[in-house]
């Protein structure tokens, strides 16, 4: 699971801790021992190792001076340092830095094995621990997508469902304070092929926007449907110059390659949610006839 590196100056000191590591913790991985300073580093260097067993009087660099820069570089490793008992007070300053421990020489099996099996409790509580974390922000990402196309799907429909308003308001944390839509399609050209993924386009451009402002998507039917959340981004007066710019910037952020022209039909803004299925309808009423590419407003 963890791999653990030994950092001694003996060389029999090394296998025998080796011995009770691999007889006690099958599920570590014992490193090849470092037998001097400049080892250590290499092996800290190659494996990052999150345990490490390293002796006081390690040859080639005084181990307490270097403890602090070996920390700060490999912030995640716990040290088990090993020394005699009248070293302890120079040891004492070492261990005020997180992560580091300290057994007496000569080191005793079960000193050996309760230290690291405390050191390997720590390190499986905090990956559990990082584990649910990214399973709950995995499982919050889909409940808001799924929230989001229950909400596309109300507005296509033509009525709001007022739970799914709510939860999707509650897990975009950002108060509702005027929406606009827009449907938007390629513009009829000779030079764009028939099977040109517009659509794939119209995703891309739409994760542009969604760095600006609080918005989602999705295909319909043979358009692209997306709704505009501005928050405190833009005074409602000017919403069509806020829309212009806000697309102009994405445009130019969008890959050159992949790039058509399109027809963006937009609605005008709609203060209360429950309006935005009329926005909806104002959007493709707005794009009614319209051939050249460019920005349509209801």
């Amino acid at each position: 699971m963890y791999q653990i590196l030994i950092a001694n100056g003996e060389k029999i000191e090394c296998h025998l801790l080796s011995l009770i590591l691999k007889k006690h913790f099958p599920n570590l991985t014992v490193l090849p021992y470092a037998l001097n300073f400049s080892q250590l580093t290499a092996a800290l260097e190659t494996h990052s190792p999150r345990i490490a067993v390293i002796d006081l009087h390690l040859p080639g660099a005084d181990i307490l001076d270097t403890l602090k820069e070996i920390h700060l570089q490999h912030t995640d490793m716990h040290i088990l340092l090993t020394s005699d008992y009248s070293e302890f007070q120079h040891v004492k300053r070492a261990m005020s830095l997180s992560k580091i421990d300290y057994i007496l020489k000569p080191v005793q099996p079960q000193d050996l094995i309760h230290a690291v099996s405390k050191i390997c409790t720590d390190l499986d509580q905090k990956q559990n621990l990082w584990k649910r974390h990214f399973e709950n922000s995995s499982a919050a990402f889909v409940s808001l997508e799924t929230e989001k196309e229950d909400f596309l799907s109300d507005i296509v429909c033509g009525k709001i469902s007022p739970q799914n308003a709510m939860n999707l308001l509650q897990n975009l944390k950002s108060p509702y304070r005027g929406g606009i839509f827009m449907t938007f399609r390629p513009a009829p050209s000779p030079d764009l092929p028939i099977t040109f993924p517009w659509q794939n386009y119209a995703h891309a451009l739409t994760t542009q926007i969604s760095h600006l402002c609080t918005c989602f998507g999705k295909p319909y039917q043979r358009d692209f449907i997306l709704c505009l959340l501005p928050g405190m981004s833009f005074e409602q007066p000017f919403y069509q110059n806020w829309v212009f710019e806000l697309f102009q910037t994405a445009l130019q952020k969008a890959d050159p390659s992949f790039r058509c022209p399109l027809l963006f039909g937009v609605s005008s803004v709609k203060l209360n949610l429950s309006d935005l299925t009329d926005a909806f309808r104002e959007s493709i009423i707005a794009l009614e006839h319209k051939t050249e590419p460019g920005f349509y407003f209801f």
